[in-house]
C-alpha cells in the first residue's frame, strides 16, 4: 500500500488515473478513505450486523472466531500492510484506534446481556476485557497465517463466563 504508485491502484482496479483523481488526490488518501470505510461500518454496527444481535453472546463469539479464521488468507496481507502504515501516520493510528475501541464496546455490549453481568459490573467488565484480548490474539494469528486455535479460544470464553458470572 504505502509503496503503490497511483498507476498501480489504476491497473489493479480497472479504473482509469483521471477517474481515480477526480475522487481522490493520492494513494494516500484512497487508503485513509478505506480506513474511514471500516469504522465506520464498526460504528454503525454494519460490520457486526452479520454476526447477530448483542443477547446472541456465543452467536458473536463463533462469528468473529469466523471472521478472524477467514482472515489467514485473503487480505491478511492487506491488514498487516495497514498495520504497519500506522506506525507511521497518526490519522491511520488514530482511525485504527478508533475502530478497536468500536469493536471493545460491541463486545462489552455483549457481554452485558449475559445473566449475572448487571449484578456484577466488574466482573462482566474483566470478561469483556479477556475476550477482547483473545480476539486480539485470534486477529494476530491470522495476520501470521497461523492457526488461530478456535476451539481452546472458546473453551477459555466459556470457562470465563461460568466462573466470573455464575449462573
Amino acid at each position: 500500500i504505502a509503496g503503490a504508485s497511483i498507476h498501480q491502484v489504476a491497473a489493479e482496479a480497472g479504473l482509469s488515473i483521471g477517474g481515480i483523481y477526480v475522487h481522490f488526490k493520492g494513494v494516500d488518501e484512497i487508503l485513509m478513505a478505506a480506513v474511514r470505510r471500516a469504522v465506520a461500518q464498526t460504528r454503525s454496527g454494519v460490520l457486526f450486523s452479520s454476526l447477530g444481535e448483542p443477547h446472541e453472546f456465543w452467536k458473536i463469539v463463533d462469528g468473529l472466531l469466523d471472521h478472524h479464521e477467514g482472515q489467514r488468507g485473503g487480505n491478511s496481507g492487506l491488514n498487516l500492510e495497514l498495520m504497519l502504515v500506522a506506525r507511521s501516520d497518526p490519522k491511520i493510528r488514530r482511525e485504527l484506534a478508533a475502530n478497536s475501541r468500536e469493536q471493545a464496546a460491541f463486545i462489552a455490549r455483549c457481554v452485558a446481556t449475559l445473566p449475572g453481568a448487571g449484578r456484577q459490573p466488574a466482573a462482566a467488565e474483566a470478561l469483556a476485557t479477556a475476550i477482547n484480548a483473545l480476539m486480539a490474539e485470534a486477529q494476530l494469528q491470522a495476520l501470521a497465517g497461523a492457526d488461530i486455535g478456535r476451539a481452546g479460544k472458546r473453551r477459555t470464553i466459556r470457562e470465563l463466563v461460568a466462573r466470573l458470572l455464575p449462573a
